[in-house]
This record gives C-alpha cells, sequence and structure tokens, in this order.
C-alpha cells in the first residue's frame, strides 16, 4: 500500500519536486506571477494617466509677456476681478526686461499695468497670447521727459469660446 504504485506516494513526490527552482512547476509559477503583477501594473498606469487627463482644464492657457528696454518696469495685472497681482522687474535678460505669466483662460477679462521705473526705460510692449495666438498687444515709446505708462485690457474670452 506505501509503495511506488499508490498514488498518494505519487502526489507527494510531485509536490516535494515543486519546490525546486529548476522544476517546470516553478518556471510556471514564476511566469504567471510576472503576469498578473505586469499586467496590475498597467491597470494602475492607464487609471494614473486618465486620473491626470480629467482635472485639465478644456478651455486652454493664456500667457502674457511685457518686455521693456533701456530701465525695468513694475505694475499689475487683474483676471476675472480678482485681487491684483503685483510685479516688478529691475534685472536686465539680455539687454532687455522681460516679465511673463502663464494662467487658465480667464472667463472674461484680463487688465495688464505697467509703469516705467526710470526715466532710462525707452519703451514698454505687453503682448497676450491664447493658445499660442496672438490676442492683443500695445508698445509704448518715450518721445520725451515723461514717465512711460502702458496698459492693455482684454474682455473678449467669453467670445473665444469656439477656439
Amino acid at each position: 500500500m506505501g509503495g511506488p504504485g499508490n498514488s498518494f506516494f505519487h502526489l507527494k513526490l510531485i509536490e516535494k519536486k515543486s519546490f525546486y527552482p529548476n522544476s517546470r512547476a516553478f518556471k510556471g509559477s514564476v511566469i504567471k506571477t510576472g503576469i498578473v503583477f505586469v499586467t496590475a501594473l498597467m491597470f494602475c498606469t492607464c487609471i494614473f494617466i486618465i486620473g491626470c487627463s480629467i482635472g485639465e482644464d478644456e478651455s486652454g492657457s493664456c500667457k502674457f509677456h511685457i518686455i521693456s528696454y533701456g530701465g525695468g518696469f513694475q505694475g499689475w495685472y487683474i483676471i476675472d476681478n480678482n485681487d491684483p497681482v503685483p510685479f516688478s522687474i529691475d534685472t536686465p535678460d539680455n539687454g532687455c526686461y522681460i516679465y511673463s505669466e502663464q494662467f487658465e483662460t480667464p472667463k472674461s477679462s484680463l487688465y495688464i499695468f505697467t509703469t516705467a521705473l526710470t526715466e532710462n526705460t525707452g519703451s514698454i510692449s505687453i503682448m497676450l497670447y491664447k493658445n499660442d495666438d496672438l490676442l492683443a498687444s500695445n508698445s509704448e515709446y518715450k518721445t520725451e521727459d515723461e514717465t512711460l505708462i502702458n496698459e492693455v485690457n482684454y474682455t473678449s474670452f467669453g467670445d473665444d469660446d469656439s477656439e
């Protein structure tokens, strides 16, 4: 009853062999575990990518640049009647003074105001973009002994929904 022909003895022998690293059962187990791990990793990656794209703003993004020559500038901007955001640039970058800001497309309006910091400021330019398309721009140049001021007011964001 306990000899090699006994099916119980044969089953115990197979179970013992499955623990050896060179056995087929061991290799099959490793492959199955690897497949399950890769599948789970791909599933988590897909969930992460989908989750990140859900929070993206469908209306696009806007940015503006202010550039001056000869001297720095200061000012502020207001998006959709929120609180003013001040800025001041007094250090040149490759011979000009630059301030750039990127933000979600406003619901209704953007107002930008700048004034020269010194009498040396010869020009101030403001450019407003939405999704890399120029929406508005204005440049002011100093012609006399005056303090240079520039502003842009754009209120057509609600009209741009077709873009």
